[in-house]
């Protein structure tokens, strides 16, 4: 392996792995890698400062999943959980589709409603700061006066998000949805949500 640099023209120079360029600088000053470029430690953008630093970066999948307060659900199977997550510096943005195909008997479900499973649990921040967009949502279950799930908040320290609904009685969207408000069935396109949302993260 040689490493060289090329001699400059009036306007471009380079570096060179074995004959070929690996990094070009132009009279502006522009670099260009015709390969990827890693860096460890980060890239500042725009400024030196610390909040210039752009440290991770990284996309994926996930599987999100019902629970209750107890991190449990019993839900026998489902049709889709489809989960894909964008993460940039200290914000993830998550996007899922989830749609229950059993979701037997739910003996012994408890409390509120969450969708578990996100990739990064979420940092100390105020309660209601980081909320989700809930884009379609076909066949629950709701209460007396009441909604299907219609938003969703990022849980402290959690890696779930809790889902609400509307009290229409005052038409305020502040209750929260209840575990036992899935639709018992054996049947695909039930408890079914599209949805999307962005939260913080440490470090």
């Amino acid at each position: 392996m040689t490493v060289s640099v090329k001699a400059p023209t009036s306007t471009t120079g380079s570096i060179q792995l074995n004959g070929s360029d690996v990094l070009t600088i132009d009279s502006s000053g522009n670099l260009t890698a015709p390969n990827s470029l890693t860096s460890t430690g980060g890239i500042y953008l725009g400024g030196t400062a610390s909040a210039n630093l752009l440290d991770d970066y990284e996309e994926g999948t996930w599987t999100p999943e019902y629970h209750d307060d107890n991190g449990e659900m019993g839900v026998t199977s489902y049709t889709d959980q489809n989960g894909y997550y964008q993460r940039v510096g200290q914000y993830v943005t998550v996007w899922g589709e989830i749609q229950t195909s059993n979701t037997g008997s739910l003996t012994g479900t408890t409390g509120g409603l969450y969708i578990g499973n996100l990739p990064f649990v979420k940092a100390s921040t105020g309660n209601d700061t980081f909320g989700a967009h809930l884009s379609f949502v076909r066949r629950f279950t709701p209460a007396a006066n009441t909604t299907s799930p219609k938003t969703g908040l990022f849980i402290n320290n959690s890696n779930a998000m809790r889902l609400y609904k509307e009290d229409l009685t005052t038409g305020e969207l502040d209750l929260g949805v209840n575990a036992t408000e899935l639709s018992v069935q054996t049947t695909q396109n039930y408890n079914w949500l599209v949805f999307s949302g962005t939260y913080l993260i440490t470090g």
